[in-house]
């Protein structure tokens, strides 16, 4: 299931130095892919857990609400995550469907994108 493995991806880049880079979004988002996997959110804006840069709810009825929903079939983050796609053009393609709860949101959740991209070695 792809959502583990994405869920486990995101884990160990809030703890890396590379997540330093996602917190600096400040931003809540989640990434839901369209089959039974489930719902992962990113809170780079609260109070964070053992020295992580962000934490990372899987599932989590008490998690944030998510600013921005990234939105995909499972395969499309496989491949993102594989190096197989690029997260802009899944994103400009509308592979991936980013929507936000408030004017501003969308634009300032891609700002996650290079930091999303440069944290990808910790999957591969």
């Amino acid at each position: 299931m792809i959502a583990a493995g994405l869920a486990e991806f995101l884990r160990a880049v809030s703890t890396s130095e590379a997540g330093k880079s996602f917190a600096g979004v400040h931003i809540v988002a989640a990434f839901e892919a369209g089959d039974d996997s489930p719902r992962i959110v990113i809170d780079t804006k609260g109070e964070r857990a053992n020295g992580a840069w962000f934490n990372v709810h899987v599932d989590d009825e008490h998690a944030p609400a998510a600013e921005v929903t990234f939105s995909a079939r499972s395969e499309v983050f496989e491949r993102i995550l594989s190096g197989d796609l690029g997260i802009m053009l899944a994103i400009t393609t509308r592979k991936i469907v980013a929507e936000g709860t408030s004017r501003g949101s969308v634009p300032r959740a891609m700002r996650l994108v290079p930091a999303f991209e440069r944290s990808l070695a910790f999957y591969r």
